[in-house]
């Protein structure tokens, strides 16, 4: 139970929540996703891109919520610490690490398709356009009508 303010509240609606959205590993968790048993799973996006891009019912969306590294732990006094910093950056600068993503994460075995939501066209927004222009209308119409009727009781 959590009090707050005079109220009390009970956890147990969501704790069954968890238990019930809960699994051992980020493969069940995928396999729930694709039998319908779970709307959507939050993961690593490398590991999400890669099952997408290899099971093709899946599709990643959205923006990363933050964007982080990997590192390579070592001494603080490790003579390897310059030499390997040096190189992880280089791979980066000269395309390497793209490339591995890629050939690795990227890698198609579906058919190409865009994982970008579909955007709105002209066509699509028609029917948005015609019902503003029909307003625009109506009230260029009320406004004649209400001139029409002022100039009329005037004239009385």
């Amino acid at each position: 139970w959590i009090s707050t303010s005079g109220g009390r509240w009970s956890l147990a609606p969501c704790t069954a929540t968890w238990k019930k959205h809960n699994y051992e590993s980020a493969a069940e968790a995928i396999q729930a996703v694709r039998d319908n048993k779970l709307h959507a799973f939050i993961w690593d996006s490398a590991v999400l891109e890669f099952e997408a891009s290899q099971k093709c019912d899946l599709v990643t969306t959205g923006g990363l919520f933050f964007r982080s590294g990997f590192g390579i732990g070592m001494r603080k006094d490790s003579p390897w610490k310059q030499n390997v910093s040096l190189a992880i950056l280089s791979s980066h600068e000269n395309g390497f690490m793209e490339d591995l993503d890629k050939t690795w994460v990227r890698y198609q075995e579906c058919d190409s398709r865009s994982n970008a939501p579909a955007t709105l066209t002209f066509e699509n927004m028609a029917g948005v356009f015609m019902l503003v222009a029909g307003g625009i209308a109506a009230g260029i119409f009320l406004i004649f009508i209400e001139i029409a009727y002022k100039r009329h009781k005037d004239a009385r």
